[in-house]
């Protein structure tokens, strides 16, 4: 193939600012960093967390198990200082809804006390209908009209970064509402959008030898 297979989050969408990433595959060395304000601190757990805990990958010594995509994500958290064992020690997993083509999103459920905390990845195009919220400073506002078209441009500026593209959104329910065994898709709504991550598989080294040869040979 021309490319690695080493999915890696090179910039993403949080509260309205655009970060970019450095480093490549699944070590996590690299920073996160705003072009805009690198010197304005601002705390990303609010999206790293959510990622971390929506994914069934596990990185052993830079090596993937499971899917690629989500180890990309569990290495832009580890640059961030959000580990895994941390996120599953205290916000362990109840329930799940594994990603479906139809629905075009993976959606999990975390006991969080007297709260359940819903995490949900999955195609913008898909979940950014499902949200009415947005987090900014910490806190959720309405999504109005306005931010909704300053996401669907951040998406497709991300698009045309030639990056592959996750919408991430949470929603918070009280866990006595909260029924495991019940149609889980129905509590896939009223979402608070939270991130866009922009995601490349880098190409391999010897892809412009491989690909001017090509040229040369007339295909």
């Amino acid at each position: 193939t021309l490319t690695l297979n080493q999915m890696t989050v090179k910039s993403f969408i949080f509260d309205g600012r655009v970060f970019e990433v450095s480093g490549e595959g699944y070590h996590a060395q690299g920073s996160i960093t705003d072009a805009a304000a690198p010197a304005v601190a601002v705390e990303l757990a609010g999206l790293l967390r959510p990622m971390v805990a929506c994914n069934d990958s596990r990185l052993e010594d830079g090596k993937v198990i499971g899917d690629p995509m989500e180890a990309a994500l569990l290495v832009l958290a580890a640059k961030g200082g959000v580990l895994r064992e941390d996120v599953e020690r205290t916000l362990p997993r109840i329930a799940e809804l594994p990603f479906d083509s139809a629905h075009k999103f993976m959606a999990t459920f975390h006991g969080d006390g007297e709260l359940v905390q819903v995490f949900v990845k999955g195609a913008p195009d898909v979940l950014l209908a499902r949200c009415s919220t947005w987090l900014t400073a910490g806190s959720q506002r309405p999504l109005d009209a306005s931010r909704q078209q300053q996401i669907s441009a951040d998406y497709q500026a991300l698009g045309e970064r030639g990056l592959r593209c996750l919408l991430i959104a949470t929603r918070t329910l009280a866990a006595g509402s909260f029924d495991a065994a019940g149609d889980l898709s129905a509590w896939v709504g009223e979402l608070c959008f939270t991130g866009l991550i922009g995601l490349k598989d880098p190409p391999r080294a010897e892809a412009r030898q491989a690909i001017a040869e090509c040229q040369h040979a007339g295909i």
